[in-house]
Formats: C-alpha cells, structure tokens, sequence
C-alpha cells in the first residue's frame, strides 16, 4: 500500500461523511443527465487530498496519472469544504 492510499477500514468509516454529487434541480443544464464527463470516484479525490496534506504539494503538483485531472480534484474540495461542517473533518481526522 502506497503511503497516500487509505485502507478499505477506513475509507469504510470516512465514505458516509464525504457528501454526494448531486446535480441542482433548480438549474438549467445544457447537456442530458449522463452527459459529459462522468464524476470522479470519492475515494479517489479523498486519496489525493491525502497525497496534498502528506507531501505538502501543490494541487497542480498532482500526479495526473495516479489522480486524474488536479484542478478537478481541487474543484471537488472545494465543492464539499462547503457541504462539511468542521465537525465532520475532525471526525474523518480523528475518529472516536
């Protein structure tokens, strides 16, 4: 196991705190549902956010390889940051 991967313990215990994509219902989509780029997986987007916080690089700094496209990962924290309370980071942080 590479040192940003999370075991499935606990990526288990985390994946009920991290919230959903949805899309907005009040607003006008161009393109049908399913159209597009599909969504990045939640594990995979919380691994790279774990490779920032251990390496200390930047979010355009992010293997794309491993990841996929950086500013899609930023995008979705940035997304959720304001979905999850304080609360909910210390509880992925430091589980009871």
């Amino acid at each position: 196991m590479k040192f940003w991967e999370i075991s499935d313990a606990f990526w288990e215990a985390v994946k009920p705190l991290i919230p959903e994509t949805v899309r907005d219902p009040k607003r006008v989509y161009q393109r049908i549902a399913g159209g597009g780029r599909k969504p990045l997986d939640s594990r995979k987007v919380f691994e790279a956010i774990v490779y920032v916080l251990k390496t200390g690089t930047q979010w355009k700094a992010l293997p794309k390889d491993i990841f996929g496209s950086p500013s899609s990962i930023e995008l979705y924290l940035s997304l959720s940051t304001s979905q999850v309370t304080s609360t909910t980071f210390s509880r992925i942080v430091w589980p009871p």
